[in-house]
Formats: C-alpha cells, structure tokens, sequence
C-alpha cells in the first residue's frame, strides 16, 4: 500500500482503507520512479516523474498500459496527459528527493491515538509503517511522517507529511 506524495498543504487521503486484520505495511516514497514504457499502471495508485524533470509528478488518473515512447509531460497543474491507455494528472510537488538525496531520518506518529509499528527507512528515499491500532470508533486515522533530509550539497532539511487513512467497516 503505497503512498504517493503530498505537497505539504494538507494532509494526504490515502486511497486504501485500514483492515484490522491486515498486516500491510503503508509506505511512502519521496522519490517516484521514472515512467517506464508498456509498463500496466493503475489508478490512484501509481505515481511517475518524467525522464528529464520538470517540476511536477504524475498520477495515474485513469490505469492502463503506457506507450512504447515517453509522451511529452505537461507541466501545468492538473492538466492531463495520455501515454497509451494510460491517463497522468499533473501535480506539483513541494518534496521531492533527487539523485544524492537521502532520508537519514524518520519517523510515524500518531495523531489521536494511533499506535504504529515496526517505522523504516528502505533505500534512503521512502518510509514504512504498519498500523497495528487505531482509537475504538474511529472512521478515520491521522498520522504524521516526520523526515529529515540530507541533501547532496550537504545540507540538511526537516518536513512533515500528514496522510489520513479511512478505517474500514467491520
């Protein structure tokens, strides 16, 4: 279950529902992968950047298969883009790792009453988390990402990413 990204204005809906009786981990990648040519991409779910960045990243706006060619991305704000079957929304981003870029630290909260479990960082650009419980009642979960990013030029930068995640009816 991965989460995509957010732009750090709000918290971020994650489109899968917690099960109590899942043991999943949710992850969130600060670096998406480059798009990839007759590649099956699916709605909601899949997030690409462009082979030659240019601000935004892209979600899968409606899941298909992508064209044998890169299309020409646009750049404009929820603009759409068609790569075979495949539709992408433009987003800006206001995180985004870069080659060099690594996460040195990071960690999962919960915001009311949210227990975690076994938070990791895998290969220095995205975080993991299982959500082991949430407050009886509760139709939603509110949980903080707390990072700190070492940059390639040396420097050193804190951010806090917030995603919320329905509770599913049992």
């Amino acid at each position: 279950m991965s989460i995509l990204y957010d732009d750090g204005s709000g918290p971020y809906n994650h489109p899968v529902s917690y099960d109590p009786d899942s043991k999943a981990f949710y992850s969130r990648s600060y670096r998406p992968p480059t798009r990839a040519s007759n590649t099956e991409y699916i709605e909601g779910i899949d997030l690409v950047i462009p082979s030659t960045p240019n601000g935004f990243m892209y979600e899968c706006s409606s899941g298909g298969i992508s064209a044998a060619s890169e299309p020409t991305f646009t750049a404009q704000k929820g603009k759409i883009t068609a790569d075979g079957t495949v539709k992408w929304k433009a987003v800006p981003y206001s995180l985004l790792l870069h080659t060099g870029d690594t996460i040195t630290a990071s960690t999962w909260v919960g915001e009311n009453g949210e227990t975690v479990d076994n938070p990791s960082i895998v290969d220095n650009i995205q975080t993991k988390f299982r959500l082991t419980a949430v407050v009886s009642g509760a139709t939603s979960a509110t949980i903080v990402n707390h990072i700190t990013v070492s940059r390639i030029n040396g420097d050193e930068e804190e951010f806090d990413r917030t995603i919320v995640i329905k509770v599913k009816d049992i």
